[in-house]
């Protein structure tokens, strides 16, 4: 069986498809792969798995969007959907059972991603010292602590909790320690 054209060699890609038990089995998937050709629906192969779509899909969107983004995409995609989902078969995902259970888990789990508020507080504290008083710059901030210079911009312009008090040197800048799931 053929898939469709690539756009950029021109050549068919060709599936292969087996462990059917039966030679009718086979036939029988071969002809809805048929009709799926036939309506225009590409046909993939049936073993792709979440994590190898994500890694394809990952590279063609990489240049359309921005680096943070990308880092975003990258990021969640390895804390969240690779460890849960990511040895599953794509066409098995397709199922609002299995997304609906998926959700309840990250519901229920929390976060697995650190927590870079609590890191970038810890780096901060211990040098707020520094420039008469003001603590690191974002850039220092953001290279030690692993973060985007935008996260440590964001932290120091409206303190960790989120108050954006003026006095954030006096008060000192406390993490927010309340976020404990997705939501």
């Amino acid at each position: 069986m053929y898939g469709d054209r690539d756009l950029l060699t021109n050549k068919r890609d060709r599936v292969y498809r087996g462990g059917f038990e039966t030679e009718d089995d086979a036939w029988t998937n071969a002809i809805k792969a048929k009709a799926e050709v036939d309506k225009g629906k590409p046909v993939r192969s049936a073993n792709v798995s979440v994590k190898d779509f994500f890694v394809e899909w990952l590279v063609s969107v990489k240049e359309s969007i921005k680096g943070t983004t990308y880092a975003n995409y990258v990021d969640n995609i390895d804390a969240y959907i690779v460890p849960m989902l990511g040895q599953r078969k794509l066409k098995e995902v397709n199922d609002v059972q299995v997304l609906n259970a998926f959700y309840r888990q990250l519901l229920a789990e929390g976060r697995r991603k650190p927590d870079n508020n609590t890191v970038m507080y810890d780096y901060w504290v211990t040098r707020h010292e520094q420039r008469n008083g003001l603590g690191p710059t974002p850039t220092e901030i953001s290279k030690a602590c692993k973060t985007t210079i935008h996260a440590a911009k964001k932290r120091l312009s409206f303190g960790i909790d989120g108050a954006g008090s003026p006095s954030r040197t006096q008060q000192g800048w406390r993490p927010s320690r309340s976020v404990t799931s997705i939501g």
